[in-house]
């Protein structure tokens, strides 16, 4: 199977790797959100669909956006929530579900660089959160892929507590995926130190690759 996007498409590597260590998988890096921006898409309207009708408690979520990321800040923004699915479920809940979206700096970059497990992330991450808590959210939506890496969402889950549960894109990815007989896993990247992107891979895959798991995207 083949993705194409930034280091957190790796995050789906992860989550087929654990069902089936024995397949095929591309990754082509360095490519914008707009050449994916139907799978992106597709994938954030089902998990909202999925927690509006299966998690929320009180049908108040919290999603969590990249300041930078315009497409994906207009993509929650435009969304009609009359489409979905939901049904109260408590005297507290909201009779029609309620979206609120956070614009967050920093996160994503930190966490793409692997630095998730600082003290710098936690404090940001934190501050962040709190705000959600002030508006009596029960449910948290990050979209950018890199925040379902495992250790990454571990910490947001510690930090969100138990009265939050934090979901990302990853959740709701259920392709059924082939074995192909033997592990191959092959990046394909561009404008990227190899070193430090063998290094932040075989974290993310949580699997070892070996020297030609990685090319330039320009030997395609």
């Amino acid at each position: 199977m083949q993705f194409q996007g930034n280091i957190g498409i790796l995050v789906f590597g992860r989550k087929i790797l654990k069902k089936n260590p024995k397949t095929s998988l591309q990754f082509f890096l360095g490519k914008t959100n707009d050449d994916n921006v139907d799978f992106n898409k597709n994938l954030w309207e089902k998990a909202l669909t999925e927690i509006l009708e299966k998690f929320t408690k009180f049908g108040r979520i919290g999603v969590f956006v990249d300041r930078k990321n315009l497409e994906t800040q207009s993509f929650f923004q435009k969304l009609d929530i009359s489409k979905f699915k939901y049904t109260k479920q408590d005297r507290r809940s909201e009779s029609v579900p309620k979206i609120s979206i956070y614009t967050v700096q920093a996160l994503k970059h930190m966490a793409e660089e692997g630095l998730a497990d600082s003290v710098e992330f936690r404090r940001l991450a934190r501050k962040f959160i709190r705000q959600t808590k002030n508006s009596n959210c029960d449910s948290l939506f990050f979209p950018e892929f890199i925040f379902g890496e495992d250790k990454t969402k571990q910490i947001l889950q510690q930090i969100a507590g138990t009265q939050l549960k934090v979901f990302t894109p990853d959740d709701f990815f259920d392709e059924d995926i082939k074995s192909s007989g033997k592990q191959n896993i092959e990046i394909f990247y561009k404008n990227e130190d190899p070193v430090f992107l063998k290094k932040r891979a075989e974290k993310i895959l949580r699997t070892k690759l070996n020297k030609n798991s990685l090319a330039p995207r320009g030997t395609l």
